[in-house]
């Protein structure tokens, strides 16, 4: 999600993470304040380079309009 923006809100709370050594924050739109999610950041610093900083858990519904389909369609087959 190189190009989620995403507004993080307060400070990081390491209660009741979904995932061990990291702690997360909320995740809203920047233009309308929508919830979009959570933003998980490691909480140890000293932890191998190959571990991920960061990473957001999206709600998928609050991102995708009714009637939006990720399914593409070629070109060719659109009418």
């Amino acid at each position: 999600m190189e190009k989620a923006r995403c507004q993080n809100i307060g400070p990081n709370q390491g209660a009741d993470s979904w995932f061990p050594g990291y702690t997360w924050r909320i995740c809203t739109c920047p233009h309308c304040g929508h919830h979009l999610g959570w933003t998980f950041e490691r909480n140890d610093k000293d932890s191998p380079p190959d571990d991920i900083a960061y990473f957001h858990g999206i709600i998928l519904s609050n991102i995708l309009g009714e009637n939006y389909s990720l399914i593409m369609m070629p070109k060719m087959y659109r009418m």
